[in-house]
């Protein structure tokens, strides 16, 4: 009895871990966050924040949407990454922003669509070189 027990508890457990899953990517319809979620925010000027924005089920206030080429980039407050940024292409390593000007300033907060709206508060290291 003890055994059919803790079996129905990890399987009731397994398919209540499995529920939580993000099954889909929020970069796979290949739009633009404003289109994405029906914000009236003009793309070309959408650093002009604060916007809320759905980000994993939550309202989140950003100070900035970043789209297009990605090298030269100065961000403050909490900035969102759009899935249609253009960074240099993957090899090796993934150094992307290797011979960029790039500032992000202490304590900033960054979402990355193509990361699935995953935050990272300690900017991009971990994309440039050991040189920077």
């Amino acid at each position: 009895m003890q055994k059919n027990l803790t079996f129905i508890a990890l399987v009731v457990l397994s398919l209540l871990v499995m529920g939580c899953r993000r099954t889909s990517n929020v970069c796979e319809a290949n739009l633009p966050i404003e289109v994405r979620q029906g914000l009236e925010i003009d793309t070309a000027d959408s650093s002009l924040g604060p916007f809320a924005v759905q980000i994993r089920n939550e309202l989140v206030s950003v100070d900035s949407i970043v789209h297009g080429p990605l090298c030269v980039v100065d961000w403050s407050g909490t900035v969102y990454v759009d899935c249609d940024v253009e960074v240099a292409p993957w090899e090796e390593t993934p150094n992307f922003f290797d011979e960029c000007d790039v500032n992000i300033e202490e304590g900033a907060k960054v979402y990355v669509g193509y990361h699935n709206d995953e935050l990272f508060y300690n900017g991009c290291s971990c994309h440039f070189s050991d040189s920077q």
